[in-house]
């Protein structure tokens, strides 16, 4: 069973800070050449930047459920598409990571009884850290 159904939203923040946390060890010391090198088949820029696009897809998805079921849901303005470029693809990460938490908070604050959608969303979420812990574990870092 997945983390969103074992904890509700307060199990999917808490994966999602771990995620993250593992992706950040296994990228501490990659320099900017290192951005540029293959990860199973794929720039590591590249396949970060599908990290941070995938993640806000999620977030628009499990936003989009939870609006056709009644749940209050943040609104969130059109990401725009990051350039493959580190520092860029960073700020991506960053930005698409709150807007999952700010989600999973609202979430957790309507007090709404979880259903479908509900559980659909978290699912959605859930997804995002396996693929982060997949990247941080083929560079190194780990779940």
């Amino acid at each position: 069973m997945s983390e969103a159904g074992r904890g509700g939203a307060a199990g999917t923040h808490a994966r999602l800070v771990r995620s993250r946390a593992s992706l950040l060890r296994a990228l501490a010391g990659v320099t900017e050449a290192d951005f540029r090198r293959q990860v199973d088949g794929e720039l590591l820029v590249e396949r970060l930047a599908e990290l941070a696009r995938r993640e806000r897809d999620a977030v628009a998805s499990a936003s989009a459920l939870l609006a056709g079921a009644g749940q209050p849901v943040p609104a969130l303005p059109a990401p725009e598409r990051p350039a493959a470029l580190p520092p860029q693809v960073i700020h991506a990460l960053a930005g698409a990571r709150h807007r999952s938490l700010r989600l999973l908070d609202e979430l957790a604050a309507s007090g709404a009884s979880p259903g479908d959608e509900h559980s659909r969303a978290l699912a959605l979420l859930d997804a995002v850290a396996e693929r982060e812990e997949r990247v941080a574990s083929l560079l190194g870092g780990g779940p």
